[in-house]
């Protein structure tokens, strides 16, 4: 039964309480959440206000627009929560998956090109430099 116990290593510190391995070696690594918490709400701020925008003009957009931005965002976006209590919050529903059929996915990526322009030329973001 003692030949079965796994130990564990011991993770080895200097005497000022820093690891002595490299900080790419080690498998935890500084989460956001660590920094300041000041500038933690700060960034959560500026996030959660910059998506309220976006919000605002997906919900003007004509519906195939809507769809197309709607996948996209679901597919690409870090918090799913948050994107879809925005579009809770706007009433902005429907469909969050692109069609299974590649001819019709083809087409709907297609339209959310004009949908990405209209949200960079609001939001003031230059997409040539992209």
């Amino acid at each position: 039964m003692l030949r079965q116990r796994k130990g564990c290593l011991r993770l080895e510190m200097t005497e000022e309480g820093e690891s002595i391995y490299p900080q790419e070696t080690l498998l935890i690594g500084r989460s956001e959440e660590m920094d300041d918490p000041q500038e933690v709400l700060e960034h959560r701020e500026d996030a959660e206000a910059c998506l309220h925008q976006v919000m605002g003009v997906v919900r003007e957009l004509p519906p195939r627009q809507q769809l197309a931005l709607r996948c996209l965002l679901c597919e690409r976006v870090d918090n799913l929560i948050a994107l879809v209590d925005a579009f809770k919050e706007y009433r902005v529903s429907g469909q969050m998956r692109w069609p299974d059929e590649p001819v019709e996915k083809q087409r709907l990526q297609t339209s959310g090109a004009p949908a990405r322009t209209k949200i960079a030329r609001h939001l003031g973001v230059d997409l040539s430099r992209w």
